[in-house]
């Protein structure tokens, strides 16, 4: 109870909060406080996402209902693994579950369940990326894996981070960028093998969300790097043969064999192919099986008459690409001396 004295009577009009407002003439005046009779809390109920934040206000009323204000509000939660308060009027969605938001003050307390759903959850559309090339290719390994919503609410703020494995530094040759900020996107990765040689590799992308509980999320990257195929080599890859038909005495030339490409060239083999005039004239024979080599052509005009005789002799092998090389061979047999 609030007493002021005065010399003569007056009157007062008195706020709901039990403030003087105005004051007349007065011998002596008494003003109560109004007690609080309830808090009403808003929003009632409350419901939000995993990591939402949430506005909340109470209002003090007196025993008719009057708005009461001045009074200091104690708030509370009855379980801060599922809501917690923050700042000034702030409910931040923890955990999902269900649990009580109390404010109290002067004796009285207010109350409305709090119930917390699950917030949005970033989900990837493979286990991990993989990727594969070969060493030295100036184009990047590229792979594109879907982001998905797995959650409620929307997943929004989308960005990558990079990463050695457990935490390393991120590698030169990883890059990664999703399409869009918000679910459903795609998560585009690249690995630059220009500048690798051949071996596996590995590291980790990181996609996060302000909004989603399971930031960030990682993606394990596995890439392989092979050495290019081999690559046939042939010099010189044509010549020419020179002789008098009826000649018993043969021509022979060399042409070496080379592997232009990666790994091991093995498995050679070779075969003749006629295109012009008679067949048999020429053989054909490989120093080893394995580059480099060389083929032993030989030409022989004994059963040959004047004229120009063209051939192919095709070097193979399984694991190159191409998987043959050809040398054009020519015989120009003059008139018999």
């Amino acid at each position: 109870m609030k007493r002021w004295g005065a010399s003569r009577s007056c009157a007062a009009a008195v706020a709901a909060v039990g403030l003087v407002l105005a004051l007349s003439g007065c011998e002596e005046l008494v003003v109560e406080a109004l007690p609080v009779a309830d808090i009403e809390i808003q929003p009632d109920p409350v419901e939000l996402l995993e990591l939402e934040e949430r506005s909340i206000s109470a209002v003090v009323l007196g025993p008719q209902g009057q708005v009461l204000g001045g009074r200091d509000l104690s708030w509370s939660v009855d379980d801060a693994s599922i809501a917690r308060l923050e700042g000034s009027g702030i409910l931040v969605g923890q955990g999902v579950g269900q649990t009580t938001l109390r404010a109290a003050t002067e004796g009285v307390e207010g109350a409305v369940p709090v119930t917390v759903r699950q917030g949005p959850m970033i989900q990837f559309g493979e286990a991990d990326a993989r990727l594969s090339g070969l060493a030295g290719d100036s184009s990047p390994a590229e792979i594109a894996i879907g982001i998905s919503n797995s959650g409620n609410g929307s997943l929004t703020g989308l960005t990558t981070r990079r990463s050695g494995v457990d935490g390393a530094a991120a590698p030169s040759w990883l890059e990664a960028s999703v399409s869009g900020a918000e679910a459903p996107a795609e998560l585009i990765v690249r690995a630059l093998l220009e500048d690798l040689p051949a071996g596996t590799y590995e590291a980790e992308v990181f996609v996060e969300s302000p909004v989603a509980p399971n930031s960030p999320a990682r993606l394990p990257i596995h890439l392989d790097v092979a050495l290019p195929p081999p690559v046939i080599g042939l010099s010189p890859a044509s010549l020419a043969f020179t002789s008098s038909a009826g000649s018993r005495e043969p021509a022979s030339q060399d042409v070496t064999v080379t592997n232009e490409g990666g790994g091991e060239l093995d498995g050679l083999r070779v075969d003749v192919v006629y295109t012009q005039g008679r067949s048999g004239w020429l053989s054909a024979e490989l120093g080893a099986v394995n580059a480099p080599t060389a083929v032993a052509l030989e030409a022989s005009a004994r059963d040959l008459s004047e004229g120009v005789y063209r051939a192919v002799v095709r070097v193979s092998a399984p694991n190159a690409s191409p998987t043959s090389a050809e040398i054009e061979v020519t015989f120009n047999v003059s008139r018999e001396d």
